[in-house]
């Protein structure tokens, strides 16, 4: 069986590269039966979305400024990301 901890490593890597058919349907299967990876895909999606957007400034201007990131936060979550990939 695909495991959890390749599935999450195969999410990561779609943020970054498309995957190979074989990648996808066998995230995708394994997408359907569990539910810890689904909510893991979905977090990590809207995270890279907001990262994304977060100079946008249709975005920025309907999110409120508490939720807005600073430039500080973004560096310091961008190294974190990078860090944990490169241990990973």
């Amino acid at each position: 069986m695909f495991s959890c901890h390749r599935a999450a490593r195969l999410t990561l890597e779609q943020l970054e590269r498309p995957l190979s058919n074989c990648e996808r349907l066998r995230r995708w299967a394994h997408l359907l039966i569990c539910s810890l990876c689904r909510r893991h895909n979905r977090q990590l999606r809207g995270l890279a979305f907001l990262l994304r957007c977060q100079d946008d400034t249709t975005l920025a201007s309907v999110m409120p400024p508490s939720a807005r990131l600073s430039p500080e936060a973004r560096s310091r979550i961008a190294a974190a990301v990078a860090d944990r990939m490169e241990s990973a």
